[in-house]
């Protein structure tokens, strides 16, 4: 019996020290999140490279339309996993999960770089929407 207590009283402490960082629940974008991007334009993924496994991805899109921002023939976008959402295997598999046109909404961090980064909630996926019939069928 005292090992039981002793066993609960560990889960019971680890599982409220993750929470305060873990994700709870996939939401989609909001509003107000679209207003941190920098350039949004409205592509289609034309190429796709996995940069770290499991965890990083780089987007070529060919850019229909600028919204707001940079106005580029093509954008490379790069988009990280976490806790909710992992980056998809191929370029397959992204036109699966957002289409093969979407909205996406960009940020570039280092002026010095100059590289995009999608917008992206630390639980959620990156600011790219599909504006096709098709698209995130990879969100659970």
């Amino acid at each position: 019996m005292k090992s039981f207590v002793s066993f609960m009283s560990l889960i019971v402490g680890l599982s409220t020290s993750s929470n305060a960082l873990a994700c709870r629940l996939l939401e989609p974008f909001h509003d107000k999140d679209k207003e941190k991007a920098t350039t949004v334009f409205v592509g289609k993924p034309i190429n796709y490279s996995i940069t770290q496994k499991d965890k990083a991805a780089k987007i070529t899109f060919s850019v229909v339309k600028t919204l707001r921002g940079e106005n580029r023939k093509t954008w490379d976008v790069s988009i990280v996993s976490n806790a909710n959402w992992q980056v998809p295997k191929s370029l397959d598999e992204l036109k699966k999960c957002f289409g093969t046109k979407a909205e996406v909404g960009v940020t570039i961090p280092t002026q010095k770089t100059k590289e995009a980064v999608a917008v992206q909630e630390i639980c959620n996926p990156p600011y790219i929407i599909s504006l096709t019939s098709k698209g995130m069928n990879c969100i659970p």
